[in-house]
């Protein structure tokens, strides 16, 4: 393609080629941000945030803002929220195993009849079938965490920190802070349970960086 041939799509490109950062961006940040706070809490400061910022980039560009369409605005997006609920309502129950799902489907939003605004489209339904399928395959193949955490239990081990030796130590030595420090591998005392060393009497002589265990403890009252 010649660009001075077609100078406008240079340009489509562009404003192409951002839209598709700042969506993938916007649904990072909103998929990060919804692991510590609650879905819904993301979406009521999210939507009125976005629609903040349409209303003044049509204002800025001197477009006509009307409050004519307004309501039949509001009606669109009641009804594509109410649309989103039912899609993972449906992927929700998938999970309990149901075998029936009675749903509504309109051919478009802007046909007219009093389940419109609670009916999905067919492109939902079908994401809605795939999902389900998606579903169904998962839980039929479950997977045994113990196991997988029996499994892992080696490398885990390795990566983990214990309590060691900072120094050589005798057998009988009162241990304080000063005597220990944290070191991989996570096979001797958890490094998790330092505060509880503290205090405790060795029952055997402990060379530099050995590891400390349960068994080498002696409380003392």
């Amino acid at each position: 393609m010649d660009p001075a041939a077609h100078p406008g799509a240079i340009v489509t490109i562009a404003f192409a080629l951002a839209a598709a950062v700042l969506y993938g961006s916007a649904d990072f940040l909103g998929g990060a941000v919804s692991r510590r706070t609650h879905v819904l809490s993301v979406l009521v400061v999210s939507a009125p945030a976005g629609a903040a910022l349409l209303l003044a980039v049509a204002l800025a560009a001197g477009g006509p803002v009307g409050s004519g369409g307004l309501p039949w605005a509001a009606a669109a997006g009641v009804a594509g929220g109410a649309g989103l609920i039912l899609f993972y309502a449906g992927l929700a129950a998938a999970t309990l195993g149901i075998e029936i799902l009675e749903i509504h489907v309109t051919l478009s939003r802007e046909m007219f009849g009093p389940d419109v605004a609670v009916s999905l489209t067919t492109a939902e339904l079908r994401q809605l079938v795939e999902g389900i399928r998606l579903i169904e395959k998962m839980m039929a193949h479950p997977v045994d965490k113990n196991i997988l955490a029996e499994e892992v239990s080696p490398l885990r081990a390795m990566f983990m920190k214990s309590v060691v030796a900072k120094m050589d130590l005798p057998v009988g030595t009162v241990l304080r802070e000063g005597h220990l420090a944290i070191k991989k591998p996570g096979t001797g005392f958890p490094a998790a349970r330092l505060p509880e060393v503290l205090g405790a009497r060795l029952t055997r002589n402990l060379k530099t960086d050995d590891l400390l265990h349960e068994s080498d403890l002696e409380l003392v009252s």
